[in-house]
């Protein structure tokens, strides 16, 4: 019995972006009888299931940019196939609050607590149409307008606020962009 030729039938995943999950299901003729997959090139971190193809990567932040991969069908029947693609990989802003500072107010003279912090973009690139949103006991607060924060680069933030009771409260602030908080 003669062996059909194998053939990788899959359209690649081209895109990813640092610090999160890629993943790409390579399909090819001849899968189900046996056949196995390898990366014959590929980016540090990359694997790929030997029997499913699937490849699963998560790129760190330093591995921003174009990577050559290389995958490999083999039907164990003397057929293989290879298909190579590239993979882009996006940079990605990376926003910390840091220094989270609260000086209290008295609820009783109606004076008001101070919150302090920075928000930094610790990522690789620019930060834009960045929000905050401040939780505290009697309510919640955000930015007047977007910020746009570059890659690198911090602001210090200072609001004022009144809490209605005394005793402990909980402060929380996070960030995020594209008005996804």
């Amino acid at each position: 019995v003669a062996n059909n030729p194998t053939s990788i039938t899959s359209t690649a995943v081209t895109a990813g972006t640092v610090t999160r999950a890629y993943s790409y299901n390579v399909e090819a003729t001849d899968e189900g009888v046996g056949g196995t997959y390898s990366l014959t090139s590929n980016p540090q971190g990359m694997n790929i299931d030997s029997g499913t193809g699937v490849i699963s990567w998560t790129p760190s932040m330093p591995q921003k940019g174009t990577h050559a991969v290389s995958v490999l069908f083999n039907d164990n029947h003397g057929s293989t196939d290879t298909q190579n693609f590239n993979v882009d990989v996006a940079g990605l802003a990376d926003l910390k609050i840091q220094d989270l500072t609260i000086l209290p107010g008295n609820p009783n003279t109606n004076s008001f607590t101070l919150i302090f912090f920075k928000l930094f973009n610790v990522g690789n690139i620019a930060a834009n149409n960045v929000e905050y949103l401040l939780n505290y006991q009697d309510g919640t607060l955000t930015q007047s307008a977007p910020i746009n924060l570059d890659a690198g680069k911090f602001i210090s933030v200072s609001r004022e606020v009144k809490f209605t009771n005394t005793g402990l409260h909980t402060v929380s602030v996070k960030a995020d962009q594209n008005n996804a908080i």
